[in-house]
């Protein structure tokens, strides 16, 4: 229930708030060893509980949203294989971590595995690639060079055009079917 309310409840509502879960759950922390210590047993514990088959996906879902606290190297493994898996709602997980990390690895491999998403998870991949600038940098230059679909969202084609980054309405302006 811990990794639920944790992954489910405080990272996820971080997330949909438009913050980065990592960097505000480190301030909470602060120097506190004590806090520290137990958070960093509770992100070792998500990543036991999401190895082990038998944790029904849901709660797994939430250990992917946990694990994506850890440092990059500790994540992006599971993080990648799960957006491969056939439960959607594991894939959703890996999309929601990803989402959490402001780094462009992670960015990348969204981008990397777009088309193999369901079509919920795409959705949520895109709100995730319009998080920042620079994730929406690299959508549009993987757009442009036909490694990604275009998305047929009007919304965020004209999102693309209205952006108040010069660099983000230029890469628009090449999308076929925009101006």
């Amino acid at each position: 229930w811990q990794a639920v309310v944790i992954g489910g409840g405080i990272i996820n509502g971080m997330s949909q708030s438009g913050r980065w879960p990592k960097a505000d759950l480190a301030m909470i922390i602060g120097e506190d060893r004590v806090l520290l210590q137990r958070w960093n047993r509770s992100l070792d514990e998500s990543a036991r509980m999401l190895a082990d088959e038998k944790v029904p996906a849901g709660t797994r879902y939430d250990a992917l949203r946990m694990i994506a606290m850890l440092n990059w190297e500790r994540c992006h493994s599971d993080l990648g294989n799960y957006l491969k898996h056939s439960n959607s709602e594991l894939q959703m997980g890996a999309v929601s971590g990803l989402s959490d990390i402001p780094q462009p690895e992670a960015t990348t491999m969204l981008l990397e595995s777009y088309g193999k998403l369901t079509e919920q998870n795409q959705k949520l991949a895109q709100s995730a690639l319009l998080r920042s600038d620079d994730r929406t940098l690299l959508w549009l230059r993987a757009i442009v060079a036909k490694k990604v679909d275009a998305p047929g969202d009007p919304e965020i084609l004209k999102a693309f055009l209205d952006s108040s980054n010069p660099d983000i309405r230029e890469l628009a302006g090449k999308i076929p079917g925009t101006k």
